[in-house]
């Protein structure tokens, strides 16, 4: 009989924090991306060293959230469960999608109907670009766990290695040239596909207990470090700062294994919160990266943090980050809240 893994609550606890961790990552990401800060920087500058050397580790953070559903996922084998939890997130990106729309709308003072109409259809229109990679992932998902649960151990194992050598290293290997499978840089339906895949393996396959917490680590700094090391070899080329490259993908995979082995938490009101707070993350992501909210309040307002110190730069980079995280995870407990109370009353 396969033997399965993190089913204890504590083990769960630990990739809950994670799945909290990789979404202020990308809070953070975002700041630097569509605040303006990443383009306001130059060659030789005072804060591109830092901005890079940030850059090069947050940029596998969409990757973490990734796999983490396939970690998590592959246990799932309820269909009818599974159905009834994609309306309830279609329901929660259609209220975002909609309620945003109109909020702006009202604090621009004009209205667009074609972009309400927009709003109305999240899925088929690419409000979210994840949501929407993400909706082929859920109704494939069911089908992958059911193959790598009717694995042997050493069967997966071997599965594991060819997919990690076609879908891993040549995607990422031949993506700096060309695009085989139309990956798209990591915004496609196939990216995320294949990141739930690695994820379902990295559970079927016990990894993070196989692996040491040590050895993570340094898996994690030195592809941090060749990324940047090679983002100041070839300053014009993004070549291992990418969703798809190898080190990006190292990088994911370790964040994967260390949190894995996050056996407790001594606090408990911690733990709570993390419980609390890991499952209302991608309402993070809906409220802080709606196009309007992202035009509003963030596209190109951030450029001002680079005049700052080093130390400064940093410290104001990721206080407005968690403000927006905060912001954001607050305005998702308050919906989560009054979802509840509707149900409750039908």
């Amino acid at each position: 009989m396969e033997k399965m893994i993190d089913t204890k609550k504590n083990r769960i606890w630990g990739i809950e924090l994670l799945r909290v961790v990789t979404m202020y990552m990308i809070v953070l990401f975002h700041a630097l991306n569509h605040g303006g800060v990443r383009d306001a920087v130059f060659i030789g500058g005072g804060q591109y060293e830092i901005v890079w050397f940030l850059e090069a580790l947050l940029c596998c953070s969409v990757n973490v959230y990734a796999i983490i559903s396939g970690y998590v996922g592959y246990t799932s084998s309820e269909t009818k469960k599974s159905v009834n939890k994609f309306f309830n997130l279609w329901l929660q990106v259609f209220f975002y999608s909609l309620l945003l729309d109109l909020l702006i709308s009202f604090m621009q003072g004009s209205y667009s109907i074609k972009e309400i109409v927009k709003a109305c259809f999240p899925i088929t229109t690419t409000q979210y670009w994840y949501f929407t990679a993400y909706v082929g992932v859920y109704f494939v998902a069911p089908w992958i766990n059911k193959l790598l649960k009717s694995m042997e151990y050493k069967e997966a194992k071997k599965a594991f290695i060819g997919f990690c050598g076609v879908f891993m290293l040549y995607v990422s290997i031949m993506g700096i040239f060309y695009d085989p499978f139309k990956v798209e840089g990591g915004y496609s339906f196939l990216w995320l596909t294949i990141l739930y895949i690695l994820g379902a393996f990295l559970r079927k396959l016990e990894i993070p207990q196989l692996v040491k917490k040590r050895k993570a680590v340094v898996v994690l700094v030195s592809c941090w470090g060749i990324s940047f090391f090679c983002k100041k070899m070839v300053p014009t080329q993004n070549i291992f700062i990418n969703y798809t490259s190898i080190t990006t993908i190292g990088i994911s995979i370790a964040f994967i294994i260390i949190f894995a082995k996050i056996n407790n938490c001594k606090n408990l009101l911690i733990e709570k919160l993390v419980r609390v707070f890991g499952p209302a993350t991608f309402g993070v992501y809906l409220v802080h990266d709606h196009s309007m909210v992202r035009s509003y309040f963030i596209e190109g307002k951030l450029k001002w943090i680079i005049k700052l110190s080093p130390w400064k730069f940093v410290i104001v980079l990721c206080s407005i980050g968690l403000f927006i995280f905060i912001v954001a995870l607050s305005i998702e407990l308050i919906r989560v809240k009054l979802f509840s109370k509707i149900k409750a009353l039908i």
